[in-house]
């Protein structure tokens, strides 16, 4: 990919989903990073869903600890991703902390 092109949100999305390996993710999660697109929850969530999908479950959660106000759909990536993972527990008390969250209200 040529360094000086345009990177932006659907960029990131279309290079993380052709991801072959966690070396190549955690690259363009860099380039995520560097081009300022932090703040865009689809691409962290894809970012948490992919790390976990190779049993990164440390990298997914340093990619969830590190978002601002990571909206509801986040969380529930972050909590499957824990139960997926093996994780049940930590999958139980990231639901608890989403409850205690004023921010989000579950039904």
């Amino acid at each position: 990919m040529n360094p000086r092109a345009r990177f932006g949100s659907e960029e990131a999305l279309v290079v993380l989903q052709k991801c072959s390996s966690f070396k190549e993710l955690k690259q363009v999660h860099g380039r995520i990073i560097r081009f300022g697109l932090t703040y865009d929850q689809l691409l962290m969530r894809k970012l948490i869903q992919l790390s976990s999908s190779y049993g990164k479950l440390s990298y997914a959660t340093l990619v969830f600890d590190q978002l601002h106000a990571p909206d509801t759909f986040t969380w529930n990536v972050m909590i499957r991703a824990y139960t997926v993972g093996g994780s049940r527990k930590m999958a139980l008390l990231l639901f608890r902390a989403l409850h205690l969250t004023s921010s989000h209200t579950l039904l």
